[in-house]
C-alpha cells in the first residue's frame, strides 16, 4: 500500500464562507446582466452603392424598436424571431433569427409606384346600359296606337326637329330614286 498525501487548506472560518458566497453572487448577477444586455450589431447598407443607410427603422415585434445611426448601425436583441427593416425609397426586408447576418443590404425601390390609378369599365353600369338600349329598341318596334289627331306643344317649338324631319323626308326620297334606278 502506498502512502497517501493529504493536502490541508487553511480555513478562515465564517468570514471566508461569507466572502465565497458574496463572490459567487456577484459572478451570477454579472453574468445575468451581461446575458440580458447582449445585443447583435448589424450594419444596414444600400445594395448598389454599399453606403451605410441612416434612419432605417428596425422593428422586432412586441420587443424592440431601433433606428440606424449615421454609420448604418443598429442593435438587435440577442434572441428574436424576426426583425423588419424599412426606410422610405427602399424595399422592406424581414430577417429571421436563423438567417441573421452582420451586414444587411437594402434594395432601392426605384421602380415601385406610390399611387396607382386604374381606368376601366364598370361591368355593372355597362350591363345596365345594354339592358336599357335593348328596352329602347324593343319599344321602338312596338306599334303605336294613333287616334288620328295628336297635339305636341313641344314639337311646335322645336325648329331643329322640324328641320331634321324635312331632311329625313328628303333623304328617303333620294334613296327611293336610287333604288328605282338599280
Amino acid at each position: 500500500m502506498l502512502p497517501t498525501k493529504h493536502i490541508i487548506l487553511p480555513t478562515c472560518g465564517d468570514d471566508c464562507s461569507l466572502m465565497r458566497s458574496l463572490l459567487m453572487l456577484t459572478i451570477l448577477v454579472t453574468y445575468g446582466c451581461a446575458e440580458s444586455l447582449a445585443q447583435r450589431k448589424i450594419v444596414v447598407c444600400d445594395i448598389e452603392t454599399k453606403i451605410p443607410l441612416r434612419g432605417v427603422a428596425v422593428v422586432v415585434p412586441s420587443l424592440y424598436t431601433d433606428t440606424t445611426d449615421y454609420q448604418g448601425i443598429c442593435h438587435l436583441p440577442a434572441s428574436f424571431t424576426e426583425a423588419t427593416f424599412t426606410r422610405a425609397g427602399y424595399l422592406g426586408y424581414t430577417m429571421q433569427e436563423a438567417t441573421a447576418v452582420d451586414t444587411l443590404m437594402l434594395l432601392p425601390a426605384m421602380n415601385s409606384l406610390t399611387e396607382v390609378t386604374i381606368w376601366g369599365k364598370d361591368r355593372r353600369t355597362e350591363s345596365i346600359m345594354m339592358f336599357s338600349e335593348a328596352a329602347k329598341a324593343a319599344a321602338a318596334q312596338m306599334p303605336r296606337q294613333s287616334s288620328g289627331a295628336s297635339f305636341d306643344f313641344a314639337n311646335m317649338l322645336d325648329r331643329r326637329g322640324r328641320r331634321d324631319k324635312a331632311h329625313l323626308k328628303k333623304a328617303k326620297e333620294v334613296l327611293r330614286e336610287w333604288d328605282a334606278k338599280k
